[in-house]
């Protein structure tokens, strides 16, 4: 079986799941919403979830510039607040 509907973004095929087009693999912070109202449900509870490494880099001597600090430092802090923080420092 192939893919039934190609669409350009998440978003979008979760609006398309959510209008019965079939199922997806989603990111749950995409549709978090909907799988508290009911509109779209978890197939499976995997028994380990899977998680999503990131990695903040920038090149050397950006530390110099206090807008690249600002934005490091506001990215850091929306990850802390995630659902599933775990920060490591580089």
């Amino acid at each position: 079986m192939g893919p039934a509907l190609t669409v350009p973004s998440l978003h979008a095929v979760i609006a398309a799941v959510r209008a019965g087009a079939g199922y997806s693999v989603s990111p749950r912070s995409l549709c978090a919403a909907d799988l508290s109202s009911g509109s779209l449900v978890r197939l499976e509870e995997p028994e380990h979830p899977r998680t999503t490494t990131m990695l903040l880099v920038r090149r050397p001597g950006a530390e110099q510039n206090s807008a690249t600090g600002q934005v490091a430092e506001a990215l850091l802090q929306a990850a802390r607040t995630a659902e599933h923080p775990r920060l490591a420092p580089a």
